[in-house]
């Protein structure tokens, strides 16, 4: 009997399920017999279940409904553990020891009414630069007591059996990893069909922030940047102002924004709210990468001398998703402020903090020949 069941949905996605079925064989090494693997293909292609016959038995197919939650709830169903792990087929695990592999399926039996969460960073390239964005995100439950709800954006919810709902508010941090590959998502024809899917939501349901949220989302991903910044700036007009601390998604709109705003020479626009937010929201401040997207709009306003101090002070947070907002991008970005209005000394000390960041050893370079 597996000890944990790991469910995966593909859909016209064959060389990523090869890749994520590998890194889970790799991840788990002996304790691969420990747990069982359930593929679901919504596609309807031979090449994904010849795939999946290398690694698993069960293998299941069905055509796609148009609901997600109704596709993963039945994916959940056909395991033989009611310990599960959803993974998306473009999400690759990273190796778990022998010992880790103990306490999760220790902590999932001891936590049941809870969700656990992973350790996922999205990969990703932003003007020619490999960039990393980690979260914390709920992965791990007790099929007993949580389910997928929601047609486009699922999410896990709480079950409620004979009025009671067993299910809690708290969750577990898993010593698991894994690593999203985005770069697998510029392609017009699922770009067009996840696009067409958001649209089609909002038509039928009432216009929500979420909505919004979600579509602004999809166009930055692809990089449509004005779609971006219309559908983020609707979003955010939407989101009642009591609500905010509640909203959990709001971080990341705002800063969303913000970089479509910076591409398509809107900072002046987007430094306004940003200013706005700090005063009904002063816990943002808390956030490197809120303060580095600030220092961003102040140095394209030419707001130098704040924007220099902006940078400064985002190397001084903890809170960061993006790898080096906090540090050698911030620093960075602090050495070109002073490069550009002469401070050559002040540059240099900024570039030097940056490491092996290739774009300050150049600037130090570039100083070394003025």
């Amino acid at each position: 009997m597996p000890e944990l069941s790991i469910c995966i949905i593909t859909r016209n996605d064959a060389e990523c399920l090869k890749k994520c079925l590998c890194s889970i064989k790799d991840a788990f090494g002996k304790n691969y017999e420990r747990i069982e693997l359930v593929v679901m293909d919504i596609g309807l292609t031979a090449d994904a279940i010849l795939i999946a016959r290398n690694y698993t038995k069960k293998i299941y197919c069905t055509s796609f409904s148009g609901n997600f939650s109704t596709i993963k709830n039945f994916c959940i169903k056909k395991a033989s553990c009611d310990n599960i792990l959803f993974l998306n087929v473009n999400e690759y695990l990273k190796y778990i020891s022998d010992r880790d592999f103990d306490t999760l399926v220790k902590n999932i039996n001891t936590y049941r009414y809870s969700l656990g969460r992973i350790d996922l960073y999205t990969n990703y390239i932003e003007d020619n630069r490999r960039m990393q964005f980690p979260e914390k995100v709920p992965r791990i439950f007790n099929r007993n007591f949580y389910s997928f709800r929601g047609k486009s954006k699922e999410k896990l919810v709480a079950k409620t059996v004979d009025g009671k709902k067993y299910g809690t508010s708290a969750v577990w941090d898993a010593p698991l990893r894994a690593d999203l590959d985005s770069s697998g998502l510029i392609n017009p024809v699922r770009r067009f069909s996840m696009k067409r899917l958001l649209i089609v939501t909002v038509e039928r349901e009432p216009e929500t922030p979420l909505r919004y949220y979600e579509l602004g989302k999809t166009e930055y991903n692809f990089q449509k940047y004005l779609e971006a910044y219309k559908y983020m700036a609707r979003s955010i007009s939407l989101m009642p102002e009591k609500d905010y601390k509640k909203i959990d998604y709001l971080e990341d709109a705002l800063i969303t924004y913000c970089y479509s705003a910076l591409k398509i020479s809107k900072a002046a626009d987007a430094l306004d709210i940003v200013y706005d937010f700090e005063n009904v929201l002063p816990k943002i401040q808390e956030s490197a990468d809120f303060i580095f997207v600030k220092g961003l709009l102040l140095m394209n306003c030419t707001k130098f001398d704040e924007a220099t101090e902006t940078f400064v002070a985002a190397t001084k947070l903890k809170k960061t998703h993006v790898v080096g907002t906090n540090s050698f991008m911030a620093w960075h970005n602090a050495g070109v402020i002073c490069e550009v209005t002469g401070k050559y000394e002040e540059a240099a000390e900024y570039y030097k903090k940056c490491g092996d960041y290739t774009p300050a050893i150049e600037g130090l370079e570039r100083i070394k020949k003025s």
